[in-house]
């Protein structure tokens, strides 16, 4: 059997090598993570605000490493506002690090749509129990979302805070699963690794503009979407405008019969 770092998530092993401000080159290993895979943890520390581009780890980064909890979990819990968005990021934290509270019919009619498991949790919390959820899936997420809760109580600041969304909070743990809606059927997307994804066939988020994929799986050819949340393209903009390029592609367009420059704006594949 090899090593379980050779196949392991290298994130949160990363952001600690950062925050121990050393080198890998530094450290003395039984089996050396490999240099893909660090490359691939480290991109993604970047992308989350955790590390500056020199590698070094910034205050942001301070905060998600005293959390614990996956890289990814981390940005998203330490940027919500206030304690109203801290709720609802914990209770996303929770829906995408458990099991699906939902199953047989319900999932099915529920699709990817992370808000329709939101709105099972709600109603699970009022009334104690749910026709809709596995009544035990759904005590696992309350008490993961509680979990959560304590860590960030206080962590962002302020009071109150409702301007967080399921698409803004995905965005902000997987700002690398950007899907945009890919002409044809209304259930592929391109992601902005250029990887594709689709969404089941009677998913009700099909047809949806861009979304944010937070559970994907492998695939052969395209990854099928099982968590996910519409987002804006203004709430794109916001949250990632450092991460647009502007760009001037030059391309030949046989219908002038000539070369035409136009301004693009790219976000990875999109």
């Amino acid at each position: 059997n090899q090593p379980e770092i050779v196949s392991a998530d290298l994130a949160p092993l990363a952001l600690e090598i950062a925050a121990w401000g050393a080198q890998v080159d530094e450290l003395q290993w039984l089996t050396r993570p490999p240099e893909v895979g660090l490359c691939r943890a480290f991109d993604l520390l970047r992308g989350l605000g955790a590390l500056r581009k020199d590698g070094r780890i910034t205050p942001q980064g301070r905060r998600m490493v005293r959390l614990p909890a996956h890289p990814r979990l981390a940005h998203l819990l330490v940027q919500a506002p206030g304690e109203a968005d801290q709720s609802l990021a914990a209770d996303i934290a929770a829906l995408l690090s458990e099991r699906d509270p939902l199953s047989g019919d319900s999932r099915r009619h529920a699709g990817a749509d992370i808000e329709a498991r939101l709105d099972v949790l709600t109603r699970f919390r009022r009334a104690g129990r749910s026709a809709e959820g596995d009544p035990a899936a759904l005590r696992q997420v309350e008490r993961a979302a509680a979990q959560f809760r304590r860590l960030v109580t206080g962590e962002s600041g302020q009071a109150g805070g409702s301007g967080l969304t399921p698409g803004v909070a995905l965005l902000l743990a997987y700002p690398d699963r950007i899907g945009q809606l890919s002409p044809g059927d209304g259930r592929r997307y391109l992601l902005r690794t250029g990887r594709a994804a689709r969404l089941a066939a009677n998913d009700p988020l099909r047809g949806t503009p861009y979304l944010v994929a937070g559970s994907i799986d492998a695939g052969d050819r395209e990854g099928l979407v099982h968590l996910a949340a519409p987002v804006s393209v203004d709430e794109i903009e916001e949250h990632l405008s450092a991460q647009i390029e502007s760009l001037r592609e030059l391309r030949w367009d046989g219908g002038v019969d000539d070369v035409v420059a136009r301004q693009v704006r790219r976000l990875g594949a999109i």
